[in-house]
């Protein structure tokens, strides 16, 4: 064994010995870097990929989002701001009904910049419109109408609004002060133009008299002169008491005139300051309807030109609104468009023995609401806060449009089988959107750009500037 094995390593040194003698060979050799296996693996790969980017690309997947809504009309609706700062209480049309006629006659003179009113009559009107802002009512009108109750009846749009009557007041102690010094000095003012058109037109009555008897005077002494009964200058002298007379009535007639304009001028700066303080003081409405919203509470200080409340201007307010406010998480916001299907539960509806309301997304408002421009859109803090209540982020608003059902003035429900208590004004609803089939792609697009910036802000903070 030992001697074989001696044998095999001469062997093999010998013939390489041989072929280092012979010179280097090059030969040219394909080098085999896979074999069958390595590269059918490869090509499943590839396919995979492709596959994979394909479906990506082209594959739906539908998605459903939940959130919240609330069955409050949001079309139709006139935003109210207040003309004046002070406190502002609502208030509703049986508290001031014995003010009727005033509140008629106040909405004349602020829509028609032409009106004139007899300055007896103006002077009670004012007074009337100073009594009712009285700071002894401001506790009276908060008393009788309570933040609380004043929240919860607008929710089930129990506060209507007439055209041209109040439907709140400020009160303001700075208002009330300019308005009197106003009143004041204009009264003055007129006063004192009754008294020179007085004392104008009786001067020019005596100077017309004693005109009338000059110019029989005058004509005698023409004739005297002409005869030489008297002289020249005497006929002068009654003739420049003519003239004098004349001229005495037409500086009358010029004070007449300028008292007349200065009593114009008294009357005019009397309406404005009345219209001023009507604006002030007077939350009016302009357009029939009900209030549907309040952003402040009552008593609360407001600040000239702020959001105090709005109105609704459907004709029927137990009519339920065609389109409604939902909310749902920004997240899900990203991959919801218009025409999305919703349904729409109210809360403590067992889901799966009824379904749902049917309805699609109108408009979906890309930015999240904060709690305070939320109360806004959606009426009140109460129902804002109801709304709201579960969700991880900022919210973000969308409209629903509803499907109904004309003949019994209700909304389409998914299954034939409807619970026995209708759907009301103010009622908060779980909704479910399905987003119409994204594509992995598409679904994955939104999160990239959210987590490496490009998506900018979400919330939108300045909603309640103007």
């Amino acid at each position: 064994m030992i001697i074989w094995k001696s044998m095999s390593q001469n062997i093999f040194r010998k013939a390489a010995l041989e072929e280092k003698k012979k010179g280097d060979k090059l030969e040219s050799r394909q080098v085999q870097i896979f074999r069958l296996p390595t590269k059918a693996l490869l090509i499943a790969s590839l396919a995979s990929a492709t596959g994979g980017i394909i479906w990506a690309c082209l594959a739906k997947i539908p998605i459903n989002y939940s959130g919240t809504a609330v069955v409050l009309s949001v079309d139709n609706q006139m935003d109210v701001l207040a003309g004046g700062p002070g406190r502002f209480v609502l208030t509703k049309s049986e508290t001031l009904k014995k003010h009727k006629d005033i509140f008629k006659e106040a909405w004349k003179i602020q829509n028609d910049p032409d009106l004139q009113i007899e300055p007896r009559k103006l002077a009670v009107f004012a007074e009337s419109m100073l009594n009712i802002t009285d700071f002894a009512n401001f506790e009276k009108f908060v008393d009788k109408l309570p933040t609380g109750i004043a929240l919860r009846d607008i929710a089930a749009s129990r506060i209507p609004a007439k055209t041209g009557y109040p439907v709140g007041i400020i009160f303001s102690d700075d208002a009330r002060q300019s308005f009197v010094e106003s009143l004041k000095k204009n009264f003055e003012d007129l006063a004192d133009a009754e008294a020179r058109k007085t004392r104008s037109a009786a001067l020019i009555d005596n100077y017309q008299t004693l005109l009338a008897g000059q110019k029989k005077i005058l004509k005698s002494y023409a004739k005297l002169e002409n005869k030489n009964y008297v002289s020249k200058v005497s006929f002068l002298e009654q003739k420049s008491l003519v003239t004098n007379y004349i001229s005495q009535i037409a500086q009358s007639k010029s004070t007449l005139e300028e008292a007349e304009t200065d009593k114009i001028m008294a009357l005019k700066s009397l309406m404005i300051a009345m219209q001023e303080y009507i604006v002030k003081s007077f939350v009016t409405a302009e357009a029939d309807g009900y209030i549907a919203n309040l952003s402040v509470g009552q008593g609360s200080v407001v600040s000239e030109g702020s959001e105090i409340l709005s109105i609704s201007t459907r004709e029927n307010k137990d009519h339920l609104p065609d389109v409604i406010a939902g909310l749902v998480e920004t997240k899900a916001s990203n991959h919801l468009n218009k025409g999305d299907h919703v349904i729409a539960t109210p809360v403590g509806v067992n889901k799966a023995e009824y379904g749902g309301m049917v309805g699609r997304i109108k408009t979906l408002v890309p930015f999240g609401e904060s709690s305070k421009t939320l109360s806004k859109i959606l009426g009140t803090s109460t129902v804002a806060s109801q709304t709201v209540e579960g969700m991880n982020s900022t919210p973000n608003l969308i409209l629903i449009e509803m499907e109904r059902d004309e003949e019994k003035d209700d909304y389409i429900w998914t299954s034939k089988n409807k619970p026995t208590r209708s759907t009301n004004l103010g009622d908060v609803l779980s909704i479910s959107v399905t987003a119409e089939k994204k594509t992995p792609l598409q679904l994955v697009i939104p999160i990239v750009k959210e987590t490496i910036g490009l998506d900018g802000p979400t919330t939108f903070t300045g909603g309640d500037k103007k």
